[in-house]
């Protein structure tokens, strides 16, 4: 299981390399808690690659949720 959110995360990991050349800030955003979140997984938990993929993974899409629920909130106030 660990496993396939390692993978999971190195995948995500590609894809915001990719978004940081078409959406910058949301990319700024997705690697910062992509990183941040992989560090505190690998302090908190041991381990190598595979607890900074997995702790990055998590991170990077809860901060896009985030993210996305409050741009869309902030859309509809402005109507």
């Amino acid at each position: 299981m660990g496993a396939i959110f390692a993978i999971l995360g190195f995948l995500v990991f590609l894809v915001l390399i990719l978004m940081a050349v078409i959406f910058w800030m949301v990319a700024v955003v997705a690697i910062g808690s992509f990183f941040v979140g992989g560090v505190v997984s690998v302090m908190l938990f041991g381990g190598g690659r595979d607890a900074f993929y997995i702790g990055g993974f998590l991170s990077a899409v809860i901060a896009l949720v985030v993210l996305g629920v409050t741009s869309s909130r902030a859309a509809d106030r402005e109507q």
